[in-house]
Parts: C-alpha cells; structure tokens; sequence
C-alpha cells in the first residue's frame, strides 16, 4: 500500500459500500442457513422492523442495540463486514476450544453522534482482519480459537447499561474474556468502562478513547487503552508550538460540553504542557457551544477577539465537526491582511471531519494552516526519517498483509483516518494477552482474570510491538510514550504527513 508520489494522504467524501461479488454470494448461502438452522443468533436484515436474538429496540427514538456474533447487522453499511465475523465465528466455535472478545461501540449512529458509519465499519474491518490472522498464522495461532462478538451501545452509548449486562452474562455463557473498542471518549462511555472494568473486573481496551480520566487503575483497574492520551496529544502539540512560534502567542478555542471527555481533557492536557514548555497563552479562552444552532454564530462572534489578541496560532479543543466551521469562519477575520498566516491545531478527532468548499476555501486563500496530532497515519514509518524504525515497520506491514489478506479490493481509503490500524491493534493486544494466558504448552486456563493478568506484564520487553506503534502498558494502564502523527490539511482536503511526533520528544525505543 502506497500512499502516492505527492505524499498525500487523500480524503475523499463518503465512500459506497464496496461491493465484493464473491462475498455477497457467500453471504447469501450463510443467511440461508441461519434462518433454517437458527442458533445463537438469528438472523435478521436491517430492514427488519424487529431485531434479532441478543438484540432488542431500547431509547428513544427506538434502535437496536445489544450483542450479536455478526447474524444482526446493525447498519445496511455493516452487513458484508459483519458476515464474514460471522462466518469466522462458525468455523471457530465448530471447533471446541475457543474464547470471546466483544468490541463494543455505538453502530447506530443518530444526528448528534460525532462518528461515522464509515469509522465504526473500518473499526470492525480492523478487528476482524486480526480475528483471522490470530485463527489461521502459526506465529499467532494458540490453543483457543478467537470468537469474535459484536456490541452495539447505541447512539452516543446511552443504551451502555442494558449492554454491559449482556456483556456481563456472557462471561461464563460465551466464554468472554476481554471487551475492546469503545468508541468516543463520553460519560456513557467512561460509565460503561468503569462497569466493566471495575465493577466486573472484565479486561476492557480502548481503541481510539483518548480522555485522561477514563484510565484510573483505582476506579477501572481492567481497562488498558492503547492509544495516547488527550494529555500526551496537548504534550506534543504544544512541543511543536514552542519549536515554530516561540515567541508567539497562542490562543485556546474550546468546546463547552462537559459531557464529552475528549473536549475536556483535550483542553486541560494542552494548557498544562503549554505551559510546561513556557508557551504565551492567550489571556481569555474562547468557549462555544458544540450541537447547537448558534455554534457558526459563536465562532463569528469570536472574530474580533482572536485580532485583539495577536495570536499566531490557536489550539483548538474540540470535535471534528465543529473545526471545519471555525476554519471556515476565521478565514473572513479583519486582521487577516495585517496578522498574516494563523496556525491552527488541534486533536485526533480532526479526521472525522468531512471537508466542503468553503473549509477548502478558507485554507487555500484564508491565511489559516491546520495541523492535528493523529493517532496514526497509513504507511507513517516508510516516511519517517532518521532514526531506525525497522521493528515499526514490520509491524505494520504484518497489519497491512492482515488486511489485504481478507480484503481483495483494500485501498487506501480503508487506512486513511487511522480507525482500522487502531481497532487491529486493540485485538491484537487482546490476543496477545490470551495467548500468554494459554501457558508455555497451551493448557493454563484462560479467563477474565488470567487475560486482566497478562494485560499488565505487557511492558517493556513484552510490549506489544502495534501497527501504529509499540504499545507498552504502564501501571496506569496507559502506554508510555505512544506516537502520533502529525498531519496538515491541505486546501484540497487531502492530509499531509508531517512527522511521527512522540510525547517525551524521543523514540519509545530511546526512553
């Protein structure tokens, strides 16, 4: 996988759902069988007015949420993806010894959901390509198949009780050991965790939940994350600010809803290190309000105040949906002329953005550039010079050999927002775990305990060696020194990488 001679990584509108012949027909056989075997899980089409076993309407307005092992598709856009889980799973369970992983997120996503179709399909696309890789290589293979179980907590995870439940209940049914994903850094999100985690002491990992506060070995003592925290993001971000604009001052836009956690501690973690590293802050931080019609408003309003402040560069600590609009509205600012070029960054939510003509508008003629701490980027250590890399390598290209294994049709769109590497890492975390779990000859039981236990030693000289990085779990169940990318958004929409940019300012590899 190449991501081109121009160096970008493109970012176009909302892809169709591929179409795979050789799939859809197998699919067909599959849901044949179902419906006149039953088992488990029945099968229902998503056009289905009722749902199927395992899944229930709950909230309001109504959705299907619950626990499926791929018979339910949750969205027309997840049915090929959620076929082949299905079929994975046949063929491990036909074969006695196997273990449950669940990967929990909301997938039926409502009009105030943050995320897209588009990024929980990929999540389950990455999953799933390790689900199949530790079922069939010999380096992954082990006494336990990998079963692979579908969670859906609903819009914004507010349906997170009911499905934790099940979770909970599956433990000894379904010989669950570990839930992964998660989703969007939410207070249902935290509450679901803290659930899982502390209340049942069921090994939880976190996929792309960047929040500080969801990871606390007292409050959630089995939840692990493999991806930076928002606090390591603001580290790098405000390295990089003090290295470009030293003398410059930077001014804070951030969101208001307390009960988004990415906002939060996106915001807290980059003003501290801004201050660590002797940044000039703005004196006044501009606030608004995300999900609300007044949000453009609040950001035209902010106008004149980012000109009175002088500021070479803005942080940014908010959602991706609520950036382009604020890129959007700082390109009609009066001093544009006079205060020449405005850096903004900002999060990893940026790649949830869905750019139109007045965002790409407002970058190539606006006098505004935009930067983002990624949380990976497509093919980021083939580009990354001077230091040796040569283990990051191999490890993505094992991921990209994973996918293109299952996926015939792979391109780059599958890898552009960072979600599929990031959810393949997350399982393959977990299965690293159940394999040390296994014992040297394969016979030691593997429970929620066992895998909790090897989650912990996964540091150091254990640690597991990601696609998007080396994830090495410290005591506070976050990985020291995880790596980022840093992308610009170019006036095309496209990204551009930048740098692999590390929180200590040096290579995992160098601590």
């Amino acid at each position: 996988m190449t991501i081109g001679s121009n160096g970008l990584i493109s970012v176009p509108a909302p892809p169709p759902r591929r179409s795979r012949p050789w799939i859809r027909s197998g699919l067909a056989v599959l849901v044949a069988a179902a419906l006149a075997v039953g088992g488990l899980f029945a099968y229902r089409a998503a056009t289905d007015t009722s749902c199927g076993a395992g899944v229930s309407r709950q909230g309001t307005p109504a959705q299907c949420v619950g626990v499926t092992d791929g018979s339910y598709a949750f969205a027309p856009e997840l049915v090929e993806i959620e076929g082949m889980i299905r079929k994975e799973n046949r063929t491990v369970v036909a074969s006695g010894n196997y273990v449950s992983v669940a990967y929990m997120l909301p997938m039926t996503l409502g009009p105030t959901d943050t995320g897209t179709i588009e990024a929980v399909r990929e999540e389950l696309e990455g999953a799933y390509a390790e689900q199949h890789s530790a079922n069939t290589l010999p380096r992954l293979k082990g006494q336990n198949g990998i079963r692979l179980l579908l969670a859906n907590s609903g819009s914004r995870s507010e349906q997170w009780q009911g499905v934790t439940r099940q979770l909970v209940g599956m433990v000894d049914s379904e010989r669950l050991v570990a839930v992964l994903g998660f989703g969007q850094s939410r207070a249902t999100t935290k509450q679901a965790i803290q659930e899982l985690a502390n209340a049942h002491r069921i090994p939880a990992i976190g996929a792309t939940v960047t929040a500080d506060d969801l990871t606390d070995a007292t409050t959630a003592p089995d939840f692990f994350r493999i991806s930076p925290r928002n606090s390591d993001e603001g580290q790098a971000a405000a390295h990089y600010l003090a290295q470009r604009t030293p003398r410059g001052k930077v001014l804070v836009v951030t969101d208001t809803d307390d009960g988004d956690s990415y906002n939060v501690s996106l915001y807290n973690g980059f003003v501290s290190a801004a201050k660590a590293e002797k940044l000039q802050l703005s004196d006044a931080t501009l606030n608004y309000r995300s999900g609300s019609a007044q949000t453009g408003f609040d950001f035209s309003n902010m106008l004149n105040s980012v000109c009175q402040a002088h500021a070479s560069a803005v942080y940014f600590a908010g959602r991706g949906k609520d950036l382009d609009t604020f890129v959007s509205a700082l390109a009609n600012r009066q001093c544009r002329t006079a205060q020449g070029v405005i850096t903004v960054v900002s999060g990893d939510d940026t790649s949830s953005m869905r750019p139109d003509q007045e965002f790409r508008h407002a970058l190539q003629t606006g006098g505004v550039t935009l930067l983002f701490t990624a949380l990976t980027a497509p093919n980021e250590w083939e580009k990354e010079k001077g230091d040796d890399y040569s283990v990051e390598r191999q490890a993505y290209a094992e991921f990209h050999k994973a996918v293109v294994t299952v996926f015939r049709d792979a391109t780059d769109s599958m890898f552009q927002d960072g979600h599929m590497i990031m959810a393949y890492d997350a399982t393959f975390t977990a299965v690293k775990a159940i394999r040390f779990a296994e014992g040297h000859d394969g016979t030691d039981p593997v429970t929620t305990n066992t895998v909790g236990q090897q989650l912990v030693s996964l540091q150091s000289t254990n640690a597991v060696q990601g696609a998007s990085g080396p994830i090495d779990l410290q005591r506070n169940r976050n990985p020291l020194n995880k790596p980022m990318a840093l992308l610009s958004v170019t006036g095309k929409g496209d990204y551009s990488f930048n740098q692999v940019i590390w929180p200590a300012g040096r290579p995992w590899s160098a601590l």
